[in-house]
């Protein structure tokens, strides 16, 4: 007994709907996707199941919910990945804005110290030269940043 019916497109599940009234036929494309009748109780959770599972063409797979923010699912081989480049976009977008947050460091008028100046001046630069250090980060949240002067 069908009990979802599921519209699949490069295995994502992309939508899941409770199998209710005509459905269309199993495995027959709608819209560019592939419709795949679901006959299993999914345990009350659509949204975790979508988020577990992957079509193969064949037969429902289990996966690990994605890593981080930035994975998606790669259908050719069947595991997750991200691009690289989005990540490093988000991290320089941090980074310039913790430029931006300390521009007032520099200024001539500044209340700092010289010394302070010259330790707010060194941190900078370890921001600007930051991206460059890296190599292939999951995300934004696993890089350790350069330490902000206290």
């Amino acid at each position: 007994m069908t009990r979802y019916v599921a519209y699949v497109r490069d295995q994502q599940v992309i939508n899941l709907q409770r199998a209710n009234g005509v459905l269309p036929a199993d495995r027959s494309t709608v819209d560019g996707f592939t419709v795949v009748h679901v006959d299993s109780d999914l345990g009350g959770d659509r949204i975790a199941w979508m988020k577990t599972h992957y079509w193969d063409d064949n037969t429902w797979q289990t996966r690990s919910e994605a890593p981080n923010y930035y994975a998606s699912w790669d259908a050719s081989s069947s595991s997750w990945s991200w691009d690289n480049e989005t990540v490093m976009t988000e991290i320089r977008t941090q980074r310039n804005n913790k430029l931006k947050r300390s521009d007032w460091t520099q200024m001539a008028d500044s209340p700092l110290t010289d010394a302070k100046k010259t330790e707010w001046a060194t941190y900078r630069q370890s921001l600007r030269n930051f991206p460059s250090t890296l190599t292939n980060p999951e995300s934004v949240e696993s890089v350790t940043w350069p330490t902000e002067p206290a």
